[in-house]
């Protein structure tokens, strides 16, 4: 293998091992709060649980401990991470609210919103996580 080739190769192999996460913060569960009791009661299971936001360039995965599934959420500002899905009959808006004191992550806040087909809200669920 020539100089050449093997300079290549090696800046290859170094581009593709250098991990695309910019910075993970994690963050403990510290509140719940539901519209619906049944719900609520679900929610409650996430309290004391570990909170870990993957940020990305353009958007953050939110891991809770525990939970098979991530959420992924694209940047709305720096502070501000959504989601829209389509469930069926009704469509599900997931909000992360980062709270800062001099650019230092403070707090979180994941907002969870079903609408009815016609545009009515049928339930809100939050989920708050601190230091």
């Amino acid at each position: 293998m020539t100089n050449r080739k093997l300079i290549i190769v090696t800046l290859f192999a170094f581009l593709f091992s250098i991990p695309f996460q910019s910075f993970s913060q994690i963050f403990k569960v510290s509140a719940v709060e539901s519209t619906k009791e049944k719900e609520y009661d679900k929610l409650t299971r996430l309290l004391g649980k570990t909170q870990t936001l993957n940020f990305y360039d353009n958007s953050v995965t939110i891991k809770m401990e525990n939970e098979p599934q991530e959420l992924n959420l694209r940047k709305d500002s720096n502070t501000k991470y959504s989601r829209t899905i389509k469930s069926g009959y009704s469509t599900i808006s997931y909000t992360l609210t980062i709270k800062m004191i001099f650019s230092y992550m403070t707090s979180t806040e994941i907002q969870i919103t079903e609408y009815k087909s016609n545009g009515l809200k049928r339930e809100t669920n939050k989920i708050i996580a601190k230091r």
